[in-house]
């Protein structure tokens, strides 16, 4: 039990405390000591928050193109899982159900992800 508690619980919340510890003083730091503009990025599009921190660091397109195959692989593992989560439950908890079924699944939540994100994009559009 005590192993499935480090597992599950204390070392994703550690390393989600590091992660912002990190990123939050560096950008801190660069706002009050360096270049800034953070700030003003952030206000204006949050998505952009993390990239305008690694423009003010050294190979800047290299951390980007890294952090951007990070998040890519977040979203893909997520999805994937969640996949095979529906998988099961609509195969009534059969571990193995065809894959067909589960391509179904992955599909689907590809198809409404996508039209989520027209519908807040176009929302944000007339907002402006």
């Amino acid at each position: 039990m005590r192993e499935f508690i480090g597992a599950i619980l204390l070392v994703p919340t550690m390393a989600t405390f590091v992660w912002l510890t990190i990123f939050g003083n560096a950008a801190l730091y660069v706002e009050m000591f360096g270049g800034g503009g953070i700030a003003e990025a952030v206000k204006a599009d949050v998505a952009v928050a993390l990239f305008q921190l690694l423009e003010h660091y050294p190979m800047s397109s290299l951390t980007i193109g890294l952090a951007v195959c990070v998040v890519i692989t977040f979203f893909v593992t997520s999805s994937d899982s969640a996949s095979l989560v529906v998988d099961i439950i609509t195969a009534g908890g059969d571990q193995n159900p065809p894959k067909v079924q589960r391509v179904f699944w992955a599909t689907m939540e590809g198809v409404i992800a996508a039209v989520r994100w027209r519908a807040v994009a176009c929302w944000l559009c007339r907002r402006r």
